[in-house]
């Protein structure tokens, strides 16, 4: 391959070399050994967007490692599982609207907030959260129809509608009901697998979930 060399002032024929590089990370000093580019004629070193992006995601993915902080691929996937907007879950758990957006994208959480991401991926903890979130009822029903959480038959129509006006406080769940019946030909097995109002955590109650972040 062929990268502009600023020493030969010239497109050059580019070799890739190993080599030690220091990043510092949340003030943090990470080295780690990269791929990296040089001349083949004169040996100095190119710079190339793809390759310094990719020493760069190497030290992001070393400083969570070391740290025990979710990658962007696990808190995605952990949203994903509730089949909600990035909007949504940020929402959810007390963030600014854009926060999960930035994590996706790369942006390395704060370990509290990262622990708290992390928790979600318990139900009944996200439903404490969706329960206690600043979202309107109608957009907890719609949440809440999304997430597949219970596979309802007509024996356990009256307690799931209690589980939406007690834990929930939706005004009138009926419609929730009446399309959870309907759908009952399509799965035969009652799943029910949290108590809304206890949290598997017991320090649930140290994260602040009404913090801005980002």
């Amino acid at each position: 391959m062929k990268e502009y060399c600023f020493k030969c002032d010239d497109m050059m024929d580019a070799i890739v070399k190993k080599k030690k590089e220091a990043f510092k990370i949340k003030g943090e000093p990470i080295e780690i050994l990269n791929e990296v580019l040089f001349c083949k004629k004169c040996n100095s070193e190119m710079s190339n967007e793809e390759y310094d992006s990719k020493s760069l995601e190497r030290a992001f993915a070393e400083y969570r490692k070391r740290h025990n902080i979710l990658s962007p691929k696990e808190i995605k996937s952990i949203r994903e599982k509730y089949k909600i907007s990035q909007k949504d879950f940020a929402l959810i758990l007390g963030f600014g609207e854009i926060t999960i957006t930035r994590y996706e994208n790369g942006m390395i959480p704060d370990k509290p907030y990262s622990e708290l991401i992390k928790m979600m991926e318990n139900k009944a903890n996200f439903l404490k959260a969706l329960k206690e979130s600043r979202l309107s009822d109608k957009e907890k029903s719609r949440i809440i129809e999304k997430m597949s959480v219970f596979d309802v038959n007509d024996s356990n129509v009256k307690s799931l509608e209690s589980v939406f006006s007690t834990f929930l406080k939706i005004a009138s769940p009926s419609i929730l009901i009446e399309e959870a019946k309907a759908k009952k030909s399509k799965s035969k097995e009652v799943k029910i697998e949290c108590d809304l109002d206890r949290c598997e955590y017991g320090n649930f109650g140290e994260f602040n979930l009404g913090v801005e972040n980002g």
